[in-house]
């Protein structure tokens, strides 16, 4: 089974077509679209490349959608405090998805706490159905321990934001999915490789992770980022793609 996820950058709309080109390459078998605002993009794009989807609303105006080759067994939205910006729980027949997309912003202290809260929110119901094979998957937009974004290279708003806060880089929303056992799978794999996936104009930040519990994780065939044209100029965010043995 592949598993994408992906940031598709504000809708997509005047990119659809670029899109569904980066997927129809990957070839997933259950794709997470972060920034899936318009749910009639998201209905094309399922029907172009044949897959069901779900789409639900985020807490604010970035919403997000599920499209699968597998069949849906049941779907949750959580959007309201203290989960925000958006988690959308898909029950799978292999493995039920934790579909992440944080607030973003690197500054200031209340975003990250606000996605320190979502995630202990997600974890708390990840542990109420820990008896099926769990994936914790989307844009956490945080950078993980022992890891750092290239700030030089950020637009200069990020840049006067950082610097708002002391260039201190987003990282509490990662450690809670770690100490509950599961395994980023890109590191995993990749122990020394940067696998940037933000921004695909001047790659510099490692915002959307796929994390593995620990029986899942040793199914793991591949993790990359997904660069192949049209990727570059599709979205901001590259693919993140994962593939298991199930």
């Amino acid at each position: 089974m592949r598993v994408m996820t992906y940031n598709i950058q504000d809708g997509g709309a005047q990119r659809a077509d670029l899109i569904a080109d980066v997927m129809a390459q990957a070839n997933p078998g259950v794709a997470l679209l972060n920034e899936a605002d318009d749910p009639d993009i998201v209905a094309s794009l399922a029907g172009q490349l044949g897959l069901h989807h779900v789409w639900a609303p985020g807490s604010g105006d970035k919403h997000i959608a599920l499209l699968t080759r597998l069949p849906i067994l049941d779907w949750q939205i959580y959007n309201r405090r203290p989960l925000t910006q958006a988690v959308l729980v898909v029950t799978l027949p292999a493995a039920t998805l934790y579909c992440v997309h944080l607030v973003p912003y690197f500054m200031l202290l209340p975003y990250e706490l606000a996605r320190w809260r979502t995630v202990r929110a997600m974890l708390h119901l990840a542990r109420r159905d820990a008896r099926a094979p769990q994936l914790i998957l989307g844009d956490f937009n945080a950078v993980t321990r022992g890891e750092q974004a290239d700030t030089s290279l950020f637009p200069p708003k990020r840049q006067r934001q950082l610097r708002l806060q002391l260039n201190r880089q987003p990282r509490f929303a990662l450690a809670p999915v770690r100490r509950a056992g599961f395994v980023d799978c890109y590191r995993n794999m990749h122990p020394q490789r940067p696998g940037l996936t933000w921004m695909t104009t001047c790659p510099s930040a490692r915002l959307d992770y796929v994390f593995a519990d620990p029986d899942l994780a040793l199914r793991l065939l591949a993790c990359d980022v997904f660069t192949l044209p049209p990727s570059e100029r599709a979205s901001d965010h590259y693919p993140l793609v994962a593939d298991f043995a199930l």
